[in-house]
């Protein structure tokens, strides 16, 4: 276990990096990957299905929506996606349309519409607190940002004026609303 996720059990008393929390009957789950960070064993797999079935068997409707959150976008859905993705939970996410999923690590910004996904699932690449990564076809990024003192190209990584969250509402019909939010604009 890392450092960082032990300190996050510790800070919320959570007795593993995957919990399962319903808060006014809504569903909260958090998987972690496994080791290195860069996938989700048999068992996790195993264990997020178990979950997302129970969540599921508790609205009959199927109306209520069903938070996920992991490390890492699922593959083929939001921005960064493509470069900074994961396979195995797709298969298991797509069996739930009521699933909206909270991923980063990629660092896009979430106010490019394309850090929204709506297929099988709902899929929200969640911004950043430090810098932004950008994406621009066709354009290697380090051919637009200018020089530094030592004739190097910038990056994006540059600027570390980055910093945006979501807002979720969930109203009495279960209709969900997600504002983004940059806050060092307070917009």
């Amino acid at each position: 276990i890392t450092a960082v996720a032990s300190n996050l059990q510790e800070a919320f008393g959570y007795e593993s990096t995957d919990s399962h929390l319903v808060i006014e009957g809504y569903h909260f789950i958090m998987v972690s990957p496994d080791g290195d960070g860069s996938g989700f064993s048999a068992d996790k797999q195993a264990w997020l299905a178990q979950e997302l079935e129970a969540a599921a068997k508790d609205d009959p409707t199927g109306t209520k929506p069903i938070f996920v959150f992991q490390h890492q976008h699922i593959t083929g859905t939001v921005l960064g996606s493509t470069n900074w993705g994961v396979t195995e939970l797709t298969e298991i996410l797509s069996k739930y349309p009521q699933v909206v999923d909270f991923s980063g690590h990629s660092h896009f910004p979430m106010n490019d519409p394309r850090s929204v996904w709506q297929g099988e699932f709902t899929a929200l690449g969640t911004g950043t607190l430090s810098y932004y990564e950008c994406d621009l076809v066709g354009v290697q990024t380090c051919s637009i940002f200018p020089k530094n003192a030592k004739g190097a190209y910038g990056s994006s990584r540059a600027s570390r004026d980055a910093a945006q969250y979501y807002i979720v509402e969930v109203d009495e019909n279960n209709a969900v609303r997600i504002l983004p939010v940059d806050i060092l604009t307070e917009q």
